[in-house]
């Protein structure tokens, strides 16, 4: 379900039997039987390959490479599309290629690699353009192609709401450097005045669920040459009831987490937490606001990096060997809960999947 858009949200108390087995019900209903994932093959070379399998790693097959190498796929929730980050032009273009195979098209040049499906496949938010001075978010018809700007600024993440009819995005002046002066916004698809839902001027990578948006707002680190801190508040669509859901204290030099996806019935969330030369991910109960690592396997606990969330909250998908793209990279699963990684591909990075 990772950066497709389509989120749901915070909160879970007591919940009666009848309720509880209606939405275990809900949520088998929801979850496929098999979904399919994207990743990257050969991340440490100039033109890394775009591939496509099933969640269990079989039926592997390279969608993109060579001269139309790439590299950040992410697939769109039916499983029709892969988006990426084309290196064969020369500035870098976000492009789109189907899992059935064919040809790669480009949609848009000057991508910052920052972009999302929405719900039901058919649009993509993105950012384009040189950073500080020109960036833009858009709207792109996955169909015709046709682009349309949304808002010009400092864009710090984008995600659409789970009917598809809004779009979440932090934005602040340009050329303020990070974290830069931005605010979550609002707006909808069809085309309307933007609504600002936050006001701490440090908010940013907003993920949209059924109930509450999550965001991670950052403050001023109190140390000298430290890096700023960050947490995960969750704000309503309506910008009302803005709470901090966690309370880590990140060390010298790291930020602490953002939000990335979200279980479907909103009871956990996963999240990176990041720094200097550090990102891995993490889980969240919504209830509590208690944060735990994905595993406590010493070689792949503090270097797991996340990709996304099961619809039922159970499994995360990453990738193992830390964030910085290389050859010993796996991609795996591992219980949201904590446990052993269970190895899907190898020598493989940044994966996404359907479910």
């Amino acid at each position: 379900m990772r950066l497709t858009g389509s989120r749901p949200g915070p909160a879970r108390t007591g919940i009666c039997a009848i309720a509880a087995a209606a939405i275990a019900a809900a949520l088998i209903a929801a979850s496929p039987a098999s979904a399919t994932i994207t990743y990257e093959k050969g991340p440490n070379t100039s033109r890394p390959s775009i591939w496509v399998a099933n969640d269990d790693g079989t039926g592997a097959r390279r969608l993109a490479g060579g001269s139309h190498g790439g590299d950040r796929p992410v697939i769109a929730p039916d499983g029709s599309a892969v988006l990426f980050t084309a290196r064969s032009t020369a500035n870098p273009a976000l492009a789109v290629v189907s899992t059935a195979g064919g040809p790669v098209r480009i949609l848009a040049h000057d991508t910052q690699g920052d972009y999302v499906w929405s719900p039901d496949s058919n649009t993509i938010a993105a950012t384009l353009g040189s950073v500080p001075r020109n960036e833009r978010l858009v709207l792109i018809d996955v169909a015709s192609g046709q682009t349309r700007t949304v808002v010009r600024g400092e864009i710090e993440g984008m995600s659409f709401s789970p009917d598809g009819t809004r779009l979440a995005y932090a934005r602040g002046p340009a050329g303020r450097g990070f974290p830069g002066r931005t605010d979550i916004y609002t707006v909808p698809i069809a085309g309307g005045a933007p609504t600002r839902i936050t006001g701490g001027h440090a908010d940013t990578q907003p993920v949209w669920g059924p109930t509450a948006i999550a965001y991670a707002h950052y403050t001023k680190a109190k140390r000298r040459e430290d890096n700023p801190k960050s947490n995960i508040f969750l704000v309503n669509p309506d910008g009302s009831g803005s709470r901090k859901l966690t309370h880590q204290h990140a060390a010298f030099l790291l930020s602490g987490p953002t939000p990335l996806d979200w279980s479907a019935d909103g009871t956990r969330l996963l999240a990176e937490f990041g720094g200097q030369d550090t990102s891995y991910g993490e889980g969240v109960d919504v209830a509590t606001g208690r944060v735990h690592v994905l595993t406590h396997v010493r070689a792949v606990e503090f270097g797991l990096v996340a990709g996304g969330i099961s619809r039922d909250g159970t499994t995360v998908i990453g990738a193992t060997g830390g964030f910085d793209p290389g050859s010993r990279h796996n991609v795996v699963t591992v219980p949201f809960a904590g446990g052993k990684p269970k190895l899907l591909v190898r020598n493989a990075f940044a994966p996404t999947w359907t479910d």
